[in-house]
């Protein structure tokens, strides 16, 4: 690490008096007093591996030295979260195909033919926030846009009576999706929507589209409530039990893994 300058030095923790540094893969830029604002880094360690952290000045080695702090990885403390499948309840209209409710019953597929635009809108009967999940096949170069709201608007803007759709259009967040023609392409976005209505517009090339399923994903956390003051908490049994028998309340959060 002789030729490295101070200002970029990565001060790694390994008593390892045989070890090659040679390899080292150092960040060009000045360490930072804060790990906030700290510059990425990363070395290669004895194994083989790589690790990623930031780059921060260490007050005990003195100034101009930095080290390398990792992303560990700890064991969670709370319960994993409920994935609860929505399934959609009714095609509220269809423009440029034939479509049934087949496809959200799991009893049928939606085929959309190739070279064709076709508008579903699909109607869950109430307001959720959930991953919307879409399974296709086929339909290499086509676009799919999924579009979510809790309702339809008029004319002027406005939402009106939530059941009516008839001469209403649809206004809110979307997903693009564009399948590559692989067979049972799940497509599903990093972050929850909020919508009871979901419409399809789908834009075919040279390969139809097969539609498998559309639905939702509610996501459910639960929170460990402690009951009683002194001692243990009292007992409690069922599906809504603690490890240590405290009532777990349920709330929303993010997915699994998701972010």
């Amino acid at each position: 690490m002789s030729t490295i300058p101070r200002r970029e030095r990565l001060i790694v923790a390994l008593d390892v008096p045989a070890y090659d540094d040679a390899r080292w893969l150092v960040v060009g830029v000045p360490a930072s007093r804060t790990t906030a604002s700290a510059p990425l880094g990363a070395f290669d360690v004895l194994t083989g591996s790589m690790i990623v952290g930031r780059v921060h000045l260490r007050a005990p080695v003195g100034p101009g030295t930095g080290e390398l702090v990792g992303w560990q990885l700890t064991p969670r403390s709370i319960p994993p979260m409920d994935e609860t499948v929505q399934r959609l309840t009714a095609v509220r209209r269809v423009e440029g195909i034939a479509a049934t409710d087949s496809f959200l019953r799991g009893t049928g597929d939606l085929v959309v033919p190739p070279r064709t635009r076709a508008s579903v809108l699909l109607d869950q009967t109430h307001t959720t926030n959930a991953y919307p999940v879409l399974t296709t096949s086929g339909g290499a170069a086509s676009r799919v846009t999924l579009t979510y709201a809790e309702a339809l608007v008029d004319a002027q803007g406005a939402k009106g009576n939530r059941n009516e759709v008839e001469g209403r259009t649809m206004r809110g967040v979307h997903d693009v999706f564009r399948p590559d023609g692989g067979a049972h392409r799940v497509f599903e976005p990093l972050y929850w929507r909020s919508f009871r209505y979901i419409q399809l517009d789908i834009e075919t090339a040279e390969q139809a589209l097969v539609v498998h399923d559309v639905h939702g994903v509610a996501v459910e956390g639960r929170v460990r409530r402690l009951v009683g003051t002194h001692g243990a908490p009292p007992r409690r049994s069922g599906p809504s039990a603690g490890p240590y028998g405290q009532t777990m309340l349920p709330f929303r959060t993010h997915r699994n893994g998701r972010t």
